[in-house]
């Protein structure tokens, strides 16, 4: 027989359990101990709280690694543009040109049968420059915007191009045939 949850094996102990002549009590220690073990929703609250005004103070600072990061993101897309166009101008024996747009922050990969628009297909990606970050370039014009020149026998414009943040600038230049397009300086200031 069970009462309030215990069982009994002998039936009268237990009837007489229920009308208290045994002198049975339940034991509050067990319950109490677990009531103690948990959080009360003021403690919640509080600390819901302190963690709200932590991620508020530390947030700013986020925000500047992200901008701090974006002309080297953009350096990484320019330098991995250099080398597709390179490869495909020996792969396919195509003269490829990369376009750059300095007053619109944007680049973009063109055959000299597109002219000066984007490549046909999977290759016709136009690239901005992200927010804050401008690029400009020392290569030399044709029809107005500076442009790249890579030719199936290998070789390639010598240029540097700059993206510049308002943090950090960071170069890719090619200064020879052998070492190609690569990331020069990464930091500093602007």
């Amino acid at each position: 027989m069970t009462v309030a949850g215990y069982w009994f094996r002998n039936s009268e102990f237990a009837q007489a359990a229920c009308r208290g002549k045994v002198g049975f009590t339940r034991n509050p220690a067990p319950r109490l101990a677990r009531l103690r073990a948990a959080f009360t929703l003021l403690e919640l609250v509080l600390v819901l709280s302190i963690l709200a005004i932590l991620l508020v103070a530390v947030a700013p600072a986020l925000s500047g690694f992200a901008v701090g990061r974006r002309p080297g993101q953009a350096a990484t897309e320019f330098l991995a543009l250099t080398r597709l166009a390179h490869s495909n101008a020996i792969a396919r024996g195509m003269t490829y040109r990369i376009l750059i747009d300095p007053a619109h922050g944007r680049w973009w990969l063109a055959n000299d049968e597109s002219g000066t628009s984007p490549a046909e297909g999977e290759l016709g990606h136009v690239f901005m420059t992200p927010d804050g970050v401008r690029v400009s370039t020392n290569a030399p014009a044709v029809n107005g915007l500076p442009t790249l020149r890579f030719t199936p026998d290998g070789r390639m414009t010598p240029a540097v191009v700059t993206f510049r943040g308002p943090k950090n600038a960071v170069q890719v230049a090619c200064t020879g045939l052998a070492s190609g397009y690569q990331i020069q300086t990464a930091g500093g200031t602007p």
